[in-house]
């Protein structure tokens, strides 16, 4: 009788283990799941922000990527593809070049023949398991050089596209 009554007692404390150990489980998996969610809402937020700040710098310098530039000392700036880049660190932080775990904002511009400006800025996360190189190719002589390495994004955090009217500058509106 007292060997029936210590086996029924340990199954009885084995199964609440078990118990426990699977709500356990359960509640470290939801814990790390919001750290992640919550991670990931901090950083589009803070990729709409530098995106809207960009695009009002954009605005106010009437799509003068060359003059845009100048306020973001460490982004880089493509002429012939009117292409501004800014580097930021896993803190938004700006940095001179990419960095695994940063972010990156994209501004491309373009103008119309009738003074319209339309643009695109996206934020992308640069983090290694998202990320690709490519090669930038042109044809010089009928042979492919490589001009630059540059990396695609593929884990967009916002994009914000926007047209704007810059209108015709005519001098003063005064009469003498």
């Amino acid at each position: 009788m007292k060997h029936s009554k210590s086996s029924l007692f340990l199954m009885e404390l084995i199964i609440a283990i078990l118990f426990f150990a699977l709500s356990s489980t359960v509640c470290i998996r939801l814990f790390a799941k919001s750290h992640l969610l919550s991670k990931e809402t901090v950083n589009k937020n803070e990729a709409v922000i530098q995106a809207q700040n960009m695009a009002e710098t954009y605005l106010a310098y009437e799509g003068d990527c060359t003059a845009l530039s100048s306020l973001y000392p460490v982004s880089h700036y493509r002429e012939e593809e009117a292409l501004l880049t800014q580097f930021y660190d896993k803190n938004w932080e700006p940095v001179k070049q990419a960095v695994d775990g940063g972010f990156v904002l994209e501004l491309r511009g373009s103008r119309d023949e009738n003074g319209k400006l339309f643009s695109s800025i996206e934020a992308s996360d640069s983090t290694p398991s998202v990320m690709y190189t490519y090669i930038y190719v042109s044809q010089i002589s009928k042979k492919m050089l490589s001009d630059s390495v540059m990396s695609v994004h593929l884990d967009r955090l916002y994009e914000l596209q926007f047209c704007h009217h810059v209108p015709e500058r005519r001098g003063n509106l005064e009469k003498e």
